[in-house]
């Protein structure tokens, strides 16, 4: 028997919103190749919490995305219950490849249970997983 405690609505809404998210950067690239580019990996972080921050509105989760400082795992959490956050990675070559080496269950943030990769690759062609 599998038995879970993940709440399916809160699950169905948090990945919406990351469809959203990564839909609406994936348009933002085509007009703007260069800028996403030249992001820093500080900077693409908090491109995607901006943009997860924009498509949560009128969801249970607006307003509820921080972005974590220091060497904490995920990057994104959410402070509604859920306890969902994300993990953002981005490489600059033309491969869905990182070392993922900031992935530590050991400086996992407290009550997060559900932690989404969301993965850019910024090389062209642009693009955008989660």
């Amino acid at each position: 028997m599998i038995v879970t405690t993940l709440d399916s609505d809160c699950a169905n809404i948090f990945e919406d919103i990351l469809v959203r998210t990564t839909e609406a950067l994936k348009e933002e690239s085509k007009k703007t190749p260069e800028h996403f580019s030249s992001l820093s990996s500080d900077d693409f972080e908090i491109k995607v919490k901006d943009a997860l921050e924009d498509h949560s509105l009128k969801t249970k989760f607006e307003g509820s995305f921080q972005r974590v400082s220091g060497q904490r795992f995920p990057d994104i959490i959410s402070k509604q219950r859920c306890g969902f956050g994300v993990e953002v990675k981005k490489v600059s070559s033309d491969k869905w490849e990182t070392i993922g080496n900031s992935i530590m269950e050991g400086n996992r943030v407290e009550n997060i249970t559900s932690i989404y990769l969301f993965f850019g690759k910024l090389a062209d062609p642009i693009d955008f997983k989660f």
